[in-house]
């Protein structure tokens, strides 16, 4: 390796810093208990699932860009969200015996809200597109307000004040005036 990179054991000095996220695993007796009654996901999709999960550290957006499964519908990033802390979740309480047993492990104390995802996801594209047309609207008022400014300066000669001087408005948020009132 380069120069400063390999420790004197001949380890990467910073594999310390690799650390892997521990995925909650089941066994087929488990997900035929806890797991099989969801008709919209099989074991083997499951399982296709859980790998990539494990293999992507849980970074859905990779997880999700990542997945295709054969035979399978298509799913939203969302519904592996899901079924994975749905999944993750129940096999971690029946093992432990209870809810009340696991309530420490920050798993177990996470419950996965597809609505409020849906909604934040919504809301985040509106946001930003909203903020792209905001710019073009503020840039076309920017431009008339210049175009309107250099009419009045070659009409009055150069007494009127510059953009610098508009009056925006006042705390409450109402409009003062175009210009700068004159000083008396």
């Amino acid at each position: 390796g380069r120069l400063g990179t390999m420790g004197t054991d001949g380890e990467y000095v910073f594999a310390k810093y690799n650390k892997r996220v521990e995925i909650v695993r089941y066994d087929d007796e488990e997900y035929h208990e806890l797991l099989s009654g969801d008709p919209g996901w099989t074991k083997e999709e499951t399982d296709y699932l859980f790998d990539l999960v494990e293999r992507f550290d849980v970074r859905f957006p990779v997880v999700w860009d990542r997945y295709d499964y054969k035979g399978g519908p298509g799913r939203s990033m969302e519904d592996l969200k899901l079924r994975y802390y749905t999944v993750a979740k129940k096999v971690l309480v029946a093992r432990e015996g209870g809810a009340a047993a696991v309530a420490h492990d920050p798993l177990a104390q996470f419950t996965y809200n597809v609505n409020a995802e849906k909604d934040r996801r919504h809301a985040l594209r509106i946001l930003m597109s909203h903020s792209a047309k905001q710019a073009r609207e503020d840039q076309a008022v920017l431009q008339e307000a210049a175009a309107i400014e250099a009419r009045r300066r070659s009409e009055a000669g150069s007494n009127l004040p510059g953009v610098a001087g508009l009056m925006m408005g006042d705390e409450d948020g109402e409009a003062l005036g175009l210009y700068e009132r004159p000083s008396a």
